[in-house]
This record gives C-alpha cells, sequence and structure tokens, in this order.
C-alpha cells in the first residue's frame, strides 16, 4: 500500500470517527475519553506519518527496526515494559 494511500486512510478514519462520535450520545466517562482522543488526534497523525514514511519493508531489516524504535519510544513514555 502507498504511503498516500495509508495516510488517506487514516485521516478518513479520523474523520468518520469524528463525524459519527458528534451524533452520539456519550456517557461523561467516554466523553473525557473522546475529548482526549480529539486533543491528540493532531500529535497521533504526525507519529502515523512519521511511520509511514520509513522505508520498512519486509527485506528491509534496519527500517522494521526503526519502525518499532519509533513505537517502543511511545510506549515507554506511556510506562509500557
Amino acid at each position: 500500500m502507498k504511503k498516500s494511500s495509508c495516510l488517506r486512510s487514516a485521516l478518513l478514519g479520523v474523520i468518520l470517527a469524528a463525524t459519527f462520535s458528534a451524533f452520539a450520545q456519550l456517557s461523561p466517562p467516554e466523553q473525557k475519553l473522546a475529548d482526549a482522543v480529539k486533543a491528540r488526534s493532531s500529535a497521533a497523525m504526525s507519529l502515523l506519518e512519521k511511520a509511514v514514511n520509513i522505508n520498512s519493508g519486509t527485506l528491509n531489516q534496519g527500517g522494521v527496526r526503526e519502525v518499532g524504535k519509533l513505537f517502543r519510544a511511545e510506549l515507554d513514555a506511556l510506562g509500557f515494559n
């Protein structure tokens, strides 16, 4: 799948989620979660773009490792072991 197709698909998903969430009646905890997701959507798109732009095809082990390091840093920041 081309990088631009991946980005377009991800953006479409974000737009659809935002559209459908506008019609939903959310409980206070759900609304808090939805607000947190919306607040971080720009950062999430930046991370996705960064990951997609890494040449990480199956035979490019260096690129695969680089993507792994990218997500490892994100998970470490969240406290995952």
